[in-house]
């Protein structure tokens, strides 16, 4: 589709909730009538999980073992799954492959944009490509960031919060200046949130420091709320009852609306 928006959920500390950013906001963005497709990046396939009960068939590890390969007759169809809970919601799952994708990568000589290859092949059917990064910021992390238009920074409401933003901002500084300069940071997504003198001083800080960068959106800890999403393979927008829902759309219409008006991360 016309003005295809890929981005990257991503962040070096473990527990901000990424895979649970990625699928609720993709969900979301399919309940506003967006066609979108989620590609699970993590070993672990958490969002694999997620959209389904069936195991997959071929995987994002297979996907980009023919790709840096060199494969030019790759039939998409054989890796993207439907979301059948989830309207609008294809996804890609991942495999235990995955932990050898940094090495079947750099054996290509496209090592960079193997998965911007994936990504440009397939944004003609979907208005958004959100990718679910696991922690590490390897070559497969470059690729993603190679791939994306922009990142959302999920952080937890901690100490260390802070740490993890320049981390990524840094990372993100360096694939602009060299693989791809128009990469953006759409926002800084606080998540998990309790109502705790600790967490409103990390909000307080977080706008403080990073003003329009951070969402006006804010994710409470709802962990029930969440763990009704994996069971039933279904986000908290298509649940009835969870109280996270009208959070998640007003993330997506964000998201939405910051796609159109990008706020650089100062």
């Amino acid at each position: 589709m016309e003005n295809t928006k890929v981005i990257s959920i991503i962040t070096e500390k473990g527990g901000t909730g990424k895979t649970t950013t990625t699928f609720n906001l993709g969900c979301a963005l399919g309940k506003l009538g967006k066609k979108v497709l989620l590609i699970d990046l993590d070993k672990q396939g958490n969002l694999t999980s997620y959209c389904s009960e069936i195991a997959p068939r071929k995987t994002i590890a297979d996907l980009i073992y023919n790709v840096a390969s060199g494969d030019t007759n790759i039939d998409y169809s054989e890796y993207i799954r439907h979301s059948e809970k989830n309207p609008n919601v294809d996804y890609i799952s991942a495999g235990r492959m995955l932990a050898s994708a940094n090495s079947v990568i750099a054996s290509s000589a496209n090592c960079n944009y193997i998965l911007r290859q994936v990504c440009d092949d397939l944004i003609k059917a979907y208005d958004y490509i959100i990718i679910d990064n696991r922690p590490d910021l390897d070559l497969l992390a470059q690729n993603a960031l190679n791939a994306s238009d922009s990142i959302i920074i999920p952080i937890d409401a901690g100490i260390f919060a802070f740490d993890a933003i320049d981390l990524i901002s840094e990372k993100v500084n360096a694939v602009k200046a060299t693989t791809n300069p128009q990469l953006k940071i759409l926002g800084i997504l606080e998540n998990r949130c309790n109502i705790t003198k600790t967490s409103k001083e990390i909000d307080s800080a977080c706008r403080e420091i990073y003003g329009d960068s951070v969402f006006k959106t804010i994710i409470p800890a709802r962990p029930e709320q969440v763990n009704r999403t994996v069971k039933s393979y279904a986000g908290c927008v298509n649940l009835p009852g969870n109280t996270l829902a009208d959070i998640y759309a007003e993330l997506a219409n964000e998201v939405i609306e910051r796609c159109e008006n990008y706020v650089q991360l100062t």
